[in-house]
Order: structure tokens, then sequence, then C-alpha cells
């Protein structure tokens, strides 16, 4: 490889940051185990930092505002030159588009991986039509530039095929990554919260009407089970007014508990019952694999072609979006039929496999080297 040091390729990973949930807790897992730990990282903010593993170098890029990109641009084009990277793997469209341009005019550059983090249809389908075309031809002129198409949902590659102009069976979809070790650590550290339900039910998320929590405050109500199991909602957003009035008018306000954010919601998740989703669409949730690392059994709504797979595997029990009727029979078996419970479980423990941090950085690495 071009470093000449070493055995695995030179590779720089290019993010939107490295503190936080989502693709980021996903680039740090990566910086820090991928080909043992030496891959260098670029992040657009400054924010974060990285487990002893990480070997490598971390440039923060001080991403200001819109007209900050071009310049950051040229610094990591100055830095692509410098240090001859094999590849470079772009996470998230922004990140994705810097790297572009950096690569922009260079011969014998390094091989461009991109990751789509999101669903790019369904994220622009309330946006106004000047966004929807300014999105579509960044994904056309900036992502074609790319060796190797990657996301980690099966919608999200379709997608960004379907706007690149391209098949899917042209990319790759790689796994999200879970540190089994670090969720355990984390979901048996202390709360300060205290839950009166002995038994309840969790949703965990950004409250707003695209993740349709309403749908599950209503079939909470009619699965008349509230005499047995709670209903816990962690997060915050500006839905939560409108929920908050919605549990008063059904009467289940003494059932239903609102905690707000929490920077560690796994001690809560991992004494659930179930967890809980009913969005509009999603791309892969993290906290649907969280609550399965944690043996939680999961109810979601069919928000996703993953959703649909996991159902249908019986590693979780899915319901229409919208289908309060359909959710409320779900959270009935949930809380009656503890046999369903450990059936889910187990499927769960199996489709769950492939996420866990050495499969998952396994499939990175031959994503990888497939493009050299």
């Amino acid at each position: 490889m071009r470093r000449g040091s070493s055995a695995e390729p030179a590779v720089l990973l290019v993010g939107g940051g490295i503190a936080g949930g989502g693709a980021e807790a996903r680039l740090a897992r990566l910086a820090e185990h991928l080909f043992g730990g030496i891959a260098d990282v670029a992040v657009l903010h400054d924010n974060g930092s990285l487990g002893q593993t990480h070997r490598g170098k971390i440039l923060r890029l001080h991403w200001k505002n819109r007209w900050s990109y071009l310049g950051i641009a040229i610094q990591l084009q100055r830095l692509i030159r410098q240090s001859h990277y094999d590849v470079v793997f772009a996470f998230g469209l922004f990140p994705i588009a810097v790297a572009s341009m950096a690569l922009l005019g260079m011969t014998n550059r390094p091989k461009l991986i991109i990751n789509e983090i999101t669903r790019p249809h369904e994220n622009l389908k309330n946006a106004n039509r000047f966004r929807r075309f300014m999105h579509t031809v960044t994904i056309k002129r900036l992502y074609t530039c790319a060796d190797l198409i990657t996301a980690n949902s099966i919608d999200g590659l379709r997608e960004t095929c379907q706007m690149m102009g391209r098949h899917a069976e042209c990319g790759i979809r790689l796994p999200n990554i879970v540190d089994a070790d670090r969720v355990g650590m984390l979901a048996t550290q202390r709360s300060s919260i205290s839950i009166c339900h002995e038994r309840y039910m969790v949703w965990v998320g950004r409250l707003d009407a695209m993740k349709r929590v309403d749908t599950i405050v209503e079939a909470y109500s009619r699965a008349g089970c509230a005499g047995e199991c709670g209903l816990v909602i962690v997060g915050d957003g500006e839905a939560r007014e409108r929920l908050e009035r919605l549990v008063r008018s059904l009467g289940v306000q003494d059932s239903v508990t609102f905690i707000g954010v929490l920077e560690n919601p796994l001690p809560i998740l991992s004494a659930a019952a179930a967890l809980v989703l009913a969005s509009e669409y999603e791309g892969f949730s993290n906290a649907v694999l969280e609550a399965m690392f944690c043996d939680v059994p999961v109810v979601t709504s069919y928000c996703s072609s993953d959703a649909r797979e996991m159902c249908r595997q019986g590693a979780a029990l899915g319901f229409e979006v919208g289908d309060v009727d359909g959710l409320a029979e779900n959270m009935g078996r949930i809380v009656r039929n503890e046999a369903a419970d450990q059936q889910l479980v187990q499927q769960a423990r199996l489709y769950r496999a492939p996420h866990e941090l050495k499969q998952a950085i396994s499939s990175y690495e031959a994503a990888i080297r497939s493009v050299l």
C-alpha cells in the first residue's frame, strides 16, 4: 500500500463529527477499529474525541457555514496530497460533497467510497422545490465520482442509486456498528431517572410529526393495558406539547411518562418490556439495534424495507404506518404473552449478528479492499 509502513490500506474517513449517535457514533467506531485503528479522520465539526484504540490522526475542519465548504475542500485536498491515501471514505451528504470537491482534478487520486446515511427521497419529501432541485443536482454531480456507493439501509442504497441513475446492485449495503460491550456498560450505568411503572414500554427519539408518536399513544390507550404496563417517552421536540394534550384527552396521563432528552437512555431502554417505533420512514434505526442487543423486544411500523425484513424474519413485530389497531394488538401481545417475547428476543439475536462490532468492521474492510 502507498504508505509502505503497513500492510493495510491508508484510509481517510470523512464525516460530520465523532460525538453523538447515529452516523457520528458509527464513524467513531470505525475510526477506533478499522484495520486496527490506523485510519485518519477528518470531521466538519470540532467535537468529541476517540478512544485509545485509535492510532491515526484527527483533522478538525472547523465548518462554520455554507461558505466554509470551498476552503475546507482545499484544506482537505492538501492533506490528501501530503498523506498519499489509498481510499477516502465519506459519510453523509456534506462530507461527501467536501471529499468529492477535494479530489477534483487530482491525478492518481485515491479511491472514493461514499456512504449515504439517510434516505434521500424521503428526506426531501416536504422540502421546497429549490432545495429538492439543489439536493438532487448535488447528488448526481458529486456522487458520480465515487468508486463505490454504500449505505447502511436497504432504502438508502436504493434511493441514492435511483437519484444517480444507477441500479442498486452497483452499491453495497453496509451494517450499522454496535459495540455490544459498550452498550452493556452504558445500559448498566446508574440512572437518575426514576420510573414509577414496574413494567413499561418505551419510545426513544426526537418528538416531531414524522415519528408518529401520536400513533403510539392512541394505540396504548386502545390496548387497554395501562394497569399492567406503562408507556415511557424519552426525547423532546416540537410535537411534545401536542402529545401531552393527547395523553390527557385519552385519560392515560397517569400511565404515560414524558422524560425528555437523556444523554444515555440505555438504562431506561434496557429495562423496558419493549421498544416501540411508529415512524413514517427511517433509514436504519440505531435504537432498534440497541434494544436488540439489550434483549428487549421491538415493535415497529413498516417504515422501511429493513423494518419489513426484520419482521419477516421474526425479529420484531410489525404494523403498517398509522395503523393504530395493529399496533394496539402488538402491544397487547407484548404485555400478555411472555413466550412470544422470548421468541422475538431469540430471533433478534440472529438478526443483530452482522451489526456486532467485529463482524461489522470486517464488512467495511472488505468493501475497502474491493475497490483496491
